[in-house]
């Protein structure tokens, strides 16, 4: 199944909410909380693991238009704010919802190579396609900000449509009906049993390979539209 894209918050603290929920999960850091607000003196640090543990996480949240990268100059300027900051953060990431580019990739191994040599914190960037990735590992956080089926759960659904669609298809055949009309016959069958999105999907794939063939009153029992 290929994965339907998942567009970027545009407003900064929605933005800020999903990466928390998120950075919650990814880094199994329940502590992590929102640090300080607009105005005061953040020391580049937008998420902070208040847990009081080791080794100490925060992050940064950038949000940018979809076609934008995060320059050089700005990932340099954020991860020297975060070297005042008291205790001591040993891991720092950097969240945008830009896109990569090698610059700022190779930006983040230069300062990486150059604070292992002065014992510093080791830094890493989440450009909105790595985020977009990490999203879907986490249904609850991927329904909490975007609704609608997780993507795991469309894919799961998909593959039991795959593996159930050549049983139906021989199934009409060895009855002698027709095979469409056996195939929304089993989709009908899955709304009375509440599999409601399993019915949708047959149907829908009914529509992609068989809509030409459709008669009125099949279109009808399937509550298919007529073809444009």
């Amino acid at each position: 199944m290929i994965p339907y894209s998942l567009h970027p918050p545009t407003n900064e603290d929605i933005f800020e909410d999903l990466c928390l929920a998120l950075l919650k999960q990814h880094w199994s850091k329940p502590r992590l909380e929102r640090f300080g607000k607009r105005g005061e003196e953040q020391h580049g640090i937008d998420i902070l693991d208040v847990g009081g543990g080791l080794p100490l996480y925060a992050a940064q949240c950038k949000l940018k238009g979809a076609l934008k990268t995060l320059p050089p100059a700005e990932i340099k300027a954020e991860v020297e704010k975060v070297k005042s900051f008291r205790p001591k953060v040993n891991y720092f990431a950097i969240l945008t919802t830009g896109k990569a580019s090698t610059a700022s990739q190779r930006t983040i191994q230069e300062i990486n190579r150059q604070h292992k040599q002065d014992g510093l914190f080791e830094v890493d960037l989440f450009t909105w396609n790595r985020i977009e990735e990490l999203i879907r590992r986490y249904p609850d956080v991927e329904q909490q900000f975007f609704g609608g089926i997780p993507y795991q759960t469309a894919n799961r659904i998909e593959r039991k449509v795959d593996q159930l669609y050549p049983q139906i298809e021989t199934l009409g055949a060895r009855i002698g009906r027709g095979a469409i009309d056996v195939e929304i016959d089993e989709a009908r069958d899955y709304v009375n049993t509440r599999e409601s999105l399993l019915a949708v999907l047959l149907l829908n794939r009914i529509e992609r390979t068989r809509g030409d063939e459709l008669s009125e009153r099949q279109r009808f029992r399937s509550c298919l539209p007529e073809p444009g």
